[in-house]
């Protein structure tokens, strides 16, 4: 993996809370803990209201496919983690796997479109 390269702070820009996005998706979502898993992003948007002066937005001077792929890859070895401990959570786990294949496809694909062919993390 190509050495870390740091990226720039989020730039408040206007837009749309990304969450609440997610949040008016997961309420359209038939199990319950659905509202349990939105009052979490809620409290996660506060977190980031506070740990960055701003909600997650689009075109906010980040790579949210890099942000989104580093996640997936974090999120990948946490369930690996939880399996080993006894947790069956092989679906997520593979599910998480895919998702990190497919980002990282659609880096690369962006990447030689501009034609830098790096899609570095």
């Amino acid at each position: 993996m190509p050495e870390h390269i740091e990226q720039p702070l989020p730039t408040p820009n206007g837009g749309r809370s990304i969450q609440s996005m997610v949040r008016a998706d997961l309420l359209d979502a038939i199990p319950p803990v659905a509202a349990d898993v939105s009052a979490d992003l809620l409290d996660r948007e506060q977190l980031g209201i506070e740990r960055y002066g701003t909600y997650l937005q689009a075109n906010n001077g980040r790579d949210a496919l890099r942000d989104a792929y580093e996640e997936c890859l974090d999120l990948a070895v946490y369930l690996k983690q939880a399996i080993v401990e006894g947790h069956d959570l092989v679906i997520a786990y593979y599910a998480t796997l895919t998702m990190a294949m497919h980002i990282k496809e659609n880096m690369l694909a962006r990447d030689a479109a501009k034609g830098t062919g790096d899609a570095a993390v």
